[in-house]
């Protein structure tokens, strides 16, 4: 099964659906070396949020957005230089709207 498969899977049911696809994203992709949802106005707000990591090469922000406006970003380091390519950015891009209507 791959990863969306793995994410939409999640998406059916269940508690703790955006903690279960960070973990799978994290787990499974192997050069995302952090992964982060983030629902808050204000990152600092948020005690999950790091400015930064030292080994940080590489970073890709995807918005979350459900009913017309962006409730959330999904945030990913990897500690390699150019991690990120078009297969990524169509995967985040696909998790962001099936996770979407659990950001409320």
């Amino acid at each position: 099964m791959s990863s969306l498969e793995t994410i939409e899977h999640i998406a059916d049911g269940g508690e703790d659906v955006l903690q279960r696809v960070v973990d799978v994203l994290h787990d499974e992709v192997e050069h995302y070396s952090w992964v982060g949802i983030y629902l808050v106005d204000d990152v600092n707000a948020d005690p999950r949020y790091l400015a930064c990591f030292p080994s940080t090469r590489s970073e890709i922000v995807v918005p979350i957005s459900h009913e017309g406006r962006v409730v959330g970003e999904i945030d990913i380091d990897s500690d390699r230089p150019a991690a990120f390519g078009e297969d990524d950015r169509a995967l985040l891009e696909r998790v962001a709207l099936v996770v979407a209507p659990f950001c409320n």
